[in-house]
């Protein structure tokens, strides 16, 4: 079955099988199957990021891609802060290894709260326009 463009109100008098709407079905597997692949594709992109290699600094710049193109603001918010949290895990032996046993165990908290506050602008300019104009 032909699946219409992402999530529309149902029209007056459609008519729907047995109280199920197939193409809201559709789109809901497929909104639910964008975000999931943005989620894994921020992270994939933020762990080639991470490992300083050029073609993963390169693979870099599909990152607004992967963190506006999902369905709602908050699957947007968990894959940019997917990315950063990726992008960001060498801080944690880092530290660990400049400041030796003096780290406090609170800081993979403090990892987690920059991570969210890197990610939130990515959150904010998230918009429910389908179409990607800044490609």
């Amino acid at each position: 079955m032909y699946c219409t463009c992402w999530s529309e109100p149902l029209a007056e008098g459609r008519e729907v099988n047995g109280g199920l709407d197939r193409t809201r079905t559709c789109d809901l597997l497929r909104v639910r199957f964008v975000d999931r692949l943005s989620l894994c594709s921020a992270i994939g992109i933020g762990l080639g990021l991470s490992t300083e290699y050029p073609v993963g600094i390169i693979g870099a710049t599909g990152m607004p891609l992967a963190c506006l193109i999902p369905g709602t603001r908050k699957a947007a918010f968990k894959s940019s802060l997917a990315y950063c949290l990726a992008g960001l895990w060498p801080m944690v032996p880092g530290l660990d290894r400049y400041l030796g046993q003096s780290v406090s165990p609170f800081f993979p908290s403090l990892w987690v709260l920059t991570s969210a506050l890197l990610s939130a602008p990515w959150a904010i300019v998230w918009t429910s326009d389908r179409h990607v104009h800044y490609l």
